[in-house]
């Protein structure tokens, strides 16, 4: 949950940052990571796969005692590598516009 928020907040800076007048603001956490993927900071299809992470998010949040344990230790190892993925994306953008 808080690799993801922590993702949701970098989306929101770079989009501050960086979006046309012409966008639409991003209307869901989701939206952040797809935004990035019209701004050039992320792949199109990556976007749209971890993109998928915000949904998690919001269900560990809301429904935290509701939640299948199993399925969230299974998927931790993809989780990881996903945002060892977006955490490259994102330095290898900052260091292109540098």
């Amino acid at each position: 949950m808080e690799i993801i928020g922590r993702a949701i907040d970098i989306n929101e800076h770079l989009i501050s940052e960086l979006a046309r007048p012409d966008m639409e603001a991003p209307k869901t956490y989701r939206d952040t990571f797809l935004l990035l993927a019209d701004l050039n900071v992320l792949q199109r299809d990556f976007a749209e796969e971890i993109s998928k992470s915000a949904g998690f998010r919001n269900a560990i949040v809301h429904e935290y005692n509701n939640l299948d344990k199993s399925i969230i230790y299974k998927t931790v190892g993809d989780a990881i590598n996903q945002y060892a993925k977006y955490c490259n994306y994102i330095l290898k953008f900052i260091l292109k516009t540098s």
